[in-house]
C-alpha cells in the first residue's frame, strides 16, 4: 500500500507546482478502511483529501481521485482568480 500511494502521490505531484510534501495516514475502524491524504505545496493552501472502503486498495484510490480533483481545482483558482479578486 505504501508503494501504491507513493506512485500515485509521485505522479499527481507533477501536476502541482512546489508540492512541499504529503502525509498518507491508514485508519481501521471495525470493518471501515479510511485514508487520508495531505499534501503541502508551497505558495498553496493544504489539500486534504479522504477515502473509506472496506479495503485499503479502494480506499486509496477514492483518496487519490479527491486528490487529484482539488489539485485541478487548486490550479485553476491560482491561475484565474475570479472576478471578486482584489487587484491592485
Amino acid at each position: 500500500m505504501k508503494q501504491r500511494a507513493s506512485r500515485g502521490l509521485l505522479k499527481l505531484s507533477k501536476r502541482l507546482d512546489r508540492v512541499v510534501d504529503a502525509l498518507v495516514r491508514f485508519h481501521q475502524d471495525g470493518p471501515i478502511r479510511r485514508v487520508e491524504i495531505r499534501l503541502n505545496a508551497a505558495g498553496h493552501r493544504d489539500i486534504i483529501a479522504e477515502g473509506s472502503s472496506r479495503y485499503y486498495g479502494p480506499a486509496l484510490r477514492t483518496a487519490l481521485t479527491h486528490l487529484e480533483s482539488q489539485m485541478s481545482r487548486e490550479k485553476r483558482e491560482t491561475k484565474h482568480p475570479g472576478p471578486d479578486a482584489v487587484r491592485a
